[in-house]
């Protein structure tokens, strides 16, 4: 039997310059770098009866349940277990000014930072906060299990004293 052409080293694959859509197709194929957001694409010329297409289209790829609980289990345990919360995402400007609040002002307090977007059940999380908040939007902050809202809010509640207020009542 001999091997298919995309699994050969030598020599590279023919291009012809032109597509022939009756006996090829093209696939792309996504690589994920590890925790880090970015995407890089290729463009590979397959026949429809190649081993390498049967193998990809039986074998989608999936990335591993980060928790067994429920999005809302997942959300109530979070918050109910830390003192300041934060659900962000890591590309978010907003989530950034927020983080950065508490490292400058606050930096003694322990902050639990979720990071939506480097988990797999990130909409159904952002669905439940909110149902519980009335928000969908990234930052959200709890304090002491209160719900403080997003980066202006937070900010705001800094300028008027309620963040260490909330801080100081949730020792």
């Amino acid at each position: 039997m001999e091997c298919h052409p995309l699994y050969k080293k030598d020599p590279p694959l023919p291009t012809t310059g032109r597509a022939d859509h009756a006996t090829s197709s093209r696939l792309l194929v996504m690589l994920a770098a590890v925790r880090s957001r970015l995407y890089k694409t290729a463009t590979l010329p397959f026949s429809s009866s190649s081993p390498f297409f049967t193998l990809a289209a039986s074998s989608p790829l999936q990335r591993p349940h980060a928790s067994m609980s429920s999005p809302k289990d997942f959300v109530e345990d979070t918050i109910n277990n830390n003192k300041v919360v934060i659900f962000s995402k890591s590309y978010c400007p907003y989530c950034a000014e927020t983080k950065q609040l508490f490292r400058n002002f606050f930096p003694n307090i322990d902050v639990k930072v979720i990071e939506l977007d480097e988990r797999p059940d990130m909409t159904a999380i952002q669905d439940y906060i909110k149902e519980k908040t009335g928000r969908r939007t990234v930052p959200q902050t709890f304090i002491g299990r209160q719900h403080l809202g997003g980066n202006d809010d937070l900010y705001a509640a800094y300028e008027e004293g309620k963040v260490k207020t909330l801080l100081d009542e949730s020792a």
